[in-house]
């Protein structure tokens, strides 16, 4: 009987998570809908050569949002009150937004899952470079302010403290699929390697290795020696955007555990150990992904 593999998360101290528009930011203006748009249920990503920017960590409303990054640097939604979310937010995290423009103005809705200090009621301001803390877990939805002549809001930095500094894995069969709600950084594990798995020949899998892996994205972690059964991966992303986004990604996370229904035309597989052996196999029926883990999928 395969037994899908486990994994546990422990507090540790903050690390600083910095999402900066004025620093990239392209050369003309380019709005989400110009082929950087990824719909998942009421959720829009920014994908494509600027994903690394937001890192799965930054969406928005699927049915009005633009938003847009500025040929000057920062960014916008020329639209007026439109919904921003940073996504799955952690007790004790510290989310600071900077902001500028004429009668510029942000605002805490009550879209939002997950609860904040000092801000209990609907349109509460959000004030530029004043940290706020997260009391109770899930999404902060924020409203900008745009009215032509009027009004402008450009978001020039969002930066996360996030109360934890390590995720713990569990490594006693050397090996785990992992999906985190922060963005994480092997870029100096010497002994932990992280992959994704970027494409399915002849029945067998291709792995590409990185060094960050995005918040709420599948991957696999691999022990190279070492004789723990545990190990803390650093919390963090890289100063260059472009390593912090990784795409033909046939790994599946999922933050909470999920039943998982095969359907057809597709093909399933998870990482799993069997008569005492690591390996993959194939689902064809319905099975569990438990929370903070992924499985693949493929195209039959």
């Amino acid at each position: 009987m395969a037994v899908f593999l486990m994994g546990s998360v422990t507090m540790e101290a903050g690390k600083v998570l910095t999402y900066d528009f004025m620093t990239n930011h392209p050369s003309t203006t380019i709005r989400i809908d110009q082929g950087y748009k990824e719909v998942r249920g009421n959720f829009v990503y920014w994908t494509g050569a600027w994903a690394g920017l937001f890192g799965n960590k930054i969406a928005f409303d699927a049915t009005s949002a633009y938003p847009s990054l500025r040929a000057q640097g920062g960014l916008c939604d020329y639209h007026d009150h439109q919904k921003m979310y940073i996504m799955n937010l952690n007790p004790g995290d510290k989310v600071t937004f900077y902001y500028t423009g004429t009668n510029a103005a942000m605002q805490f809705h009550i879209s939002s899952t997950c609860s904040m200090a000092a801000l209990t009621a609907n349109f509460d301001p959000i004030t530029s470079g004043v940290a706020y803390t997260v009391n109770g877990s899930g999404n902060l939805c924020v409203l900008n302010k745009w009215k032509k002549d009027e009004a402008e809001t450009i978001i020039t930095k969002i930066v996360i403290e996030s109360a934890k500094e390590y995720e713990q894995v569990d490594l006693s069969n050397g090996m785990c699929t992992f999906c985190s709600t922060v963005p994480l950084d092997f870029s100096e594990t010497t002994n932990l390697k992280a992959f994704v798995a970027t494409g399915y020949d002849n029945g067998k899998f291709i792995f590409k290795q990185v060094k960050y892996v995005p918040s709420d994205t599948g991957f696999l972690i691999v022990s190279q020696g070492g004789s723990s059964t545990t190990a803390n991966v650093p919390v963090g992303r890289s100063s260059n955007y472009r390593e912090n986004a990784i795409s033909n990604n046939l790994f599946n996370g999922s933050l909470g555990a999920v039943n998982v229904i095969p359907t057809s035309g597709k093909k399933y597989y998870i990482f799993a150990v069997a008569d005492g052996e690591v390996g993959i196999y194939k689902m064809n029926n319905t099975f569990r992904c438990q929370a903070k883990k992924a499985y693949l999928v493929v195209d039959n």
